[in-house]
């Protein structure tokens, strides 16, 4: 989940494989090596798009997270869903899967 407000530095609100306990540890460590790799950017001036761009390069291996870059942290058939808020909509949350995202759907979460 990603604030595109502006108001907020752009931040992995969660990232994991699900609520199973097992992954809890796994989940946290993931969404802290995200973090840190998005910790420098400054989301106001960035569209909502490019931020969303941002992570998916991070999860896809376009970027290194773990500093020897020997594999992406997601498959390239994987599903994939990122929320987010806009503004425009009054702070309605959306959601938009990785496929969505290459076909420019974006559907509001009902």
């Amino acid at each position: 989940m990603i604030d595109a407000n502006g108001w907020y530095r752009l931040k992995s609100l969660a990232v994991g494989g699900g609520p199973a306990p097992e992954n809890d540890k796994n989940c946290t460590v993931l969404a802290q090596l995200v973090n840190d790799q998005l910790q420098d950017l400054d989301s106001r001036e960035m569209t909502t798009d490019e931020a969303i761009t941002h992570i998916l390069a991070i999860l896809g291996g376009g970027e290194e997270i773990d500093g020897n870059g020997t594999a992406p942290l997601l498959s390239h058939d994987c599903e994939l869903e990122i929320a987010y808020t806009n503004a425009k909509t009054g702070g309605r949350l959306h959601r938009q899967s990785l496929k969505s995202f290459t076909t420019g759907r974006k559907e509001p979460i009902s």
